[in-house]
C-alpha cells in the first residue's frame, strides 16, 4: 500500500505546484484555452486509468503519476502569459521540486532506523513526517537566498510581536 500512496503522493505533489495555472488563465482572459487544457489532462488521466486498471491498484498509481507531469505544459504556458521565464520560473518550482527530492530521500533513508527505533506504524507514521518536514524546510531554505531572507524577516516580524 505504501508504493500507492507514494504514487499518489507525487501526483498531487505536481497538480498542486501547478494549480496555479488556471487562475492566471482567467486572469489573462484565457478561459477558453484553459479549459482546453483541462479537457486534455481529463482525458489523459481517464486513458491512464483505463488502460492501466487491468494490471492492478499500483500500475493505476503510476499511470496517475505519469500523466501527473502534464500540468506542467499548462503552467509553463500560463508562466509565459504574465512574462515569467527562466531564473524566475525556476525560482518557482525548481527549488521546491529539488527540496521535495531531499525530502523523499531523507525519509527513504530514515524508514530502516526508524522502524528499527520502534516496531509501531502508528508511532513511525509522526516520526517520518517530521523528518520530512524538517529536511524540507530546511532544504528549501539552504537552496534559496530569497527564501531565507524571507523566513529571516518572519522571525524579526513574529519576535517584534511578542
Amino acid at each position: 500500500m505504501i508504493p500507492v500512496l507514494a504514487l499518489f503522493g507525487v501526483s498531487a505533489a505536481f497538480r498542486a505546484s501547478t494549480a496555479i495555472a488556471t487562475p492566471i488563465f482567467n486572469a489573462t482572459d484565457n478561459v477558453e484555452r484553459s479549459f482546453r487544457y483541462s479537457l486534455v489532462g481529463t482525458v489523459l488521466t481517464m486513458a491512464a486509468i483505463g488502460v492501466t486498471m487491468p494490471h492492478g491498484i499500483r500500475a493505476v498509481a503510476a499511470g496517475i503519476a505519469v500523466v501527473s507531469l502534464y500540468p506542467l505544459l499548462p503552467w509553463m504556458a500560463a508562466m509565459r502569459l504574465i512574462g515569467l521565464r527562466g531564473a524566475a520560473v525556476w525560482s518557482v518550482i525548481g527549488l521546491p521540486a529539488l527540496a521535495s527530492l531531499l525530502l523523499f530521500a531523507a525519509v527513504w533513508l530514515a524508514r530502516p532506523l526508524v522502524a528499527g527505533l520502534t516496531g509501531q506504524v502508528s508511532l513511525q507514521l509522526p516520526l517520518l513526517v517530521g523528518i520530512g518536514a524538517l529536511a524540507y524546510g530546511s532544504s528549501l531554505h539552504l537552496l534559496s537566498r530569497r527564501y531565507l531572507e524571507d523566513l529571516r524577516a518572519l522571525v524579526v516580524h513574529a519576535r517584534g510581536r511578542a
